[in-house]
């Protein structure tokens, strides 16, 4: 049957005493054991002496599906349990608490707006190499890494974020997007810039016809007017109006509005792959 570490320290012997007692030691030297790869250290303990084939109490599961596994470095310096003078020492973990994990006695609170980098008594924290998580009490979940945060997921697997049990939108797939948004943008920017050209063709068309209609339009109004048909004279003289505004605006703006879009929907595509967040990846639908 196979033992322990505390059991295999205490010896054989219901009747042999033992008084555990807790000491520092630093690891001289870490290896890892054929049969199961499990860390064996050398630790010398602040005692002075050596110790040889030391475990170290790592927290696993009754049925081997989870394992809790602590930091371990040459150097690195942990708590040694003796159970008595000549039987085997466990290491049972580290005993250094970093030094800029600075342990507040109260309470406080970070704003929705703001980062939470303090640390209460009342947290749960896990650090490793400036990445920790923080199972805080008042402020939620924190996830701080210098570096990268994995979310690694399987086939078959999802990553749902609900808020009040609801969650009923999907991110998108931001490349693909981008494609299939600008190939319809490329269509309508076509037929713009058709109908760009066939205004910029036809403006001193229609401002010559619009011109010529408000002089026949003029000349009509003082044919009636010579003739004392007012009524008939002042509406023509308004036609003659309507359409010498009409030939300016076509010469002032026919120009403008012939113009061809000032930017291709090519260009506005580069640019706006220029606002995809490199800060966040996320996997594409079908791969």
């Amino acid at each position: 049957m196979i033992q322990s570490p505390t059991y295999q320290a205490l010896g054989q012997e219901i009747s042999e005493q033992s008084s555990p007692r807790a000491i520092i030691g630093e690891i001289m030297d870490i290896v890892m054991r054929p049969s199961d790869l499990q860390p064996i250290l050398t630790v010398k303990t602040n005692d002075g002496r050596i110790h040889k084939n030391v475990e170290v109490l790592n927290t696993g599961s009754t049925n081997g599906n989870s394992y809790t596994h602590y930091p371990l470095e040459i150097g690195g310096i942990v708590h040694i349990l003796v159970f008595s003078e000549n039987a085997p020492v466990l290491a049972i973990g580290g005993a250094l608490k970093p030094s800029h994990v600075i342990l507040e006695k109260g309470v406080s609170v970070a704003g929705n707006d703001s980062d939470r980098k303090a640390f209460t008594v009342r947290d749960y924290i896990m650090l490793n190499d400036g990445n920790y998580i923080n199972l805080t009490s008042l402020n939620g979940i924190v996830l701080d890494s210098k570096k990268s945060i994995r979310l690694q997921l399987n086939e078959e697997a999802v990553l749902r974020i609900s808020r009040y049990g609801k969650c009923g939108d999907n991110i998108l797939d931001g490349s693909h997007f981008i494609d299939i948004l600008f190939s319809y943008i490329k269509v309508l920017e076509d037929k713009i810039n058709a109908q760009s050209e066939w205004i910029k063709q036809a403006s001193p068309i229609l401002e010559q016809q619009f011109t010529a209609a408000a002089e026949e339009h003029t000349a009509q109004a003082a044919t009636y007017t010579a003739n004392n048909f007012f009524t008939e004279a002042a509406e023509e003289t308004q036609k003659a109006t309507e359409d010498a505004q009409s030939a300016l605006y076509m010469k002032t703006n026919g120009p403008i509005v012939g113009q061809p879009l000032s930017i291709s929907s090519a260009t506005a595509k580069t640019n706006s792959r220029k606002a995809i967040n490199p800060y966040i990846q996320t996997p594409l639908k079908n791969n």
